[in-house]
C-alpha cells in the first residue's frame, strides 16, 4: 500500500478510503486485469507463512499452498505474508506519478483488480520517481 495513503491529516486520502475502493473494485470483478494472466482471483485465499515456497504453484493450484512451513511454524511464531495469487488492486495511473493529495490515490476509478503476483510483476510501468534530488550529492 502506498505510504502516502497512511497519512491521517486533513489533506490527502486515508488508508480507509483506499481499502474501501479496493474492496469495491474486487467486488465488481474477480478477473485479473493483467493482460498475460486474465484468470479468476480467489478472494478467500488466506495468508501463508513467510518461509513457504510458492514458486511451484499457479493460479489453479493456489488453494493448495500450505499455510504453514511445518509443525513448529505456529510455535516459532513465523510472520505471515499474503498469498501471491490473492487479491490486489492495481493503480491504472501509477502512484509514483501522482501528487500526494491526489483524489486518484484512493479512487475506485483508478483501480483495477489483479493478483498480488501480477501486480508486483507489472510494477509501476517504468515511471520515474516523482521526487528527484536537486543536485548530484556524490559529485
Amino acid at each position: 500500500m502506498p505510504g502516502n495513503l497512511r497519512k491521517k491529516g486533513a489533506t490527502g486520502k486515508t488508508e480507509a478510503d483506499y481499502l474501501r475502493a479496493r474492496r469495491r473494485v474486487l467486488r465488481e470483478s474477480q478477473i485479473c486485469a493483467y493482460p498475460p494472466c486474465r484468470k479468476a482471483i480467489d478472494l478467500n485465499l488466506k495468508p501463508i507463512c513467510q518461509f513457504v515456497d510458492t514458486s511451484l504453484f499457479t493460479v489453479e493450484t493456489a488453494h493448495l499452498i500450505p499455510l504453514t512451513c511445518g509443525d513448529d511454524c505456529r510455535k516459532l511464531k513465523h510472520a505471515r505474508k499474503s498469498n501471491p495469487w490473492g487479491p490486489s488492486a492495481n493503480h491504472k495511473v501509477p502512484v509514483s506519478s501522482l501528487p500526494p493529495d491526489s483524489p486518484l490515490l484512493a479512487s475506485a476509478k483508478n483501480l483495477e483488480p489483479m493478483h498480488l503476483k501480477c501486480n508486483k510483476d507489472l510494477g509501476d510501468g517504468g515511471v520515474t520517481p516523482r521526487h528527484k534530488t536537486s543536485r548530484d550529492w556524490f559529485a
